[in-house]
């Protein structure tokens, strides 16, 4: 189980639902629909995990006629649970002394260190997404903890010329994006705002199955912002809050190392992928 999570990023109840027919073992692959998304993936059947499994039939499975392969171990030896399978996984990580002071741990950070590992190998998102299992990039994004900021600026009007401006500033220093993802303000819905996008056969993000999450990114950088500059430094004025922002967004962007990201900054991700 633990191999499962750490080098394949399974999440807990699709490795509680793992069955005999998930498995070639001519083939070295393990094919299974996730719980989560109910999208088909194919994975390798790693030596190391596929000996593991092997060992776990041998020794540690209890003759089931159960179709899944990991059971509880005391009668009635029924199928595991995925809070059955995290929790495995947490009392391993404490039987092998695993130093988790001050660190993330469990299943949860498995996954996450996979997903990392990706991004020093400079994978692309959709490929780190198709991995996690993520229906979107944007929740490989958030999962990441990926904020890199393109474009800012200040504006005490708010009209759609001022997001114009910004949009046309990030197109030309970073190229044009697959999709743009935004909220349906009016700002963003003006015609003369997304027909910059249409121009440049730009997809437009906008609708309103799981708005909610379009601007995730924005409010947890606008928190950060607040809380790491705003409410310590207090600028008076408007040149004042410019510099000051401008200062803290090249720190965040481009000395700033993540202990998520490998200590990494920002800016070497998003070159990378």
């Amino acid at each position: 189980m633990l191999l499962l999570a750490a080098r394949l990023g399974l999440r807990a109840l699709d490795i509680a639902n793992i069955t005999f027919n998930n498995i070639n073992w001519e083939c070295n692959k393990i094919t299974l629909v996730q719980s989560k998304t109910g999208k088909e993936i194919e994975l390798p059947l790693l030596a190391n995990i596929g000996e593991a499994i092997i060992d776990c039939l041998k020794y540690g499975r209890k003759n089931s006629t159960l179709p899944q392969i990991f059971l509880y171990t005391r009668a009635p030896y029924a199928a595991l649970s995925g809070s059955a399978v995290s929790a495995c996984i947490t009392h391993l990580i404490e039987v092998y002394g695993v130093n988790t002071e001050e660190r993330k741990h469990g299943l949860h950070s498995m996954r996450h260190s996979l997903a990392s590992r990706f991004l020093e190998n400079r994978e692309p998102l959709p490929v780190i997404s198709e991995a996690l299992g993520h229906q979107k990039t944007s929740s490989t994004m958030f999962y990441l903890r990926i904020d890199y900021v393109l474009a800012w600026g200040l504006s005490n009007t708010h009209d759609s010329g001022f997001f114009q401006e910004l949009l046309e500033q990030a197109l030309q220093k970073h190229g044009h994006p697959k999709i743009f993802n935004t909220y349906q303000g009016s700002e963003f819905t003006a015609n003369t705002f997304t027909k910059m996008l249409n121009d440049r056969d730009i997809k437009i993000s906008m609708d309103g199955k799981g708005r909610a999450l379009d601007t995730i990114f924005v409010e947890r950088l606008w928190r950060r912002v607040k809380y790491e500059y705003l409410y310590l430094s207090r600028p008076e004025t408007g040149i004042a809050l410019y510099e000051g922002l401008s200062e803290y967004f090249d720190h965040c962007n481009s000395t700033r190392m993540h202990q998520s990201l490998s200590y990494k900054t920002l800016e070497e991700v998003y070159k990378a992928a």
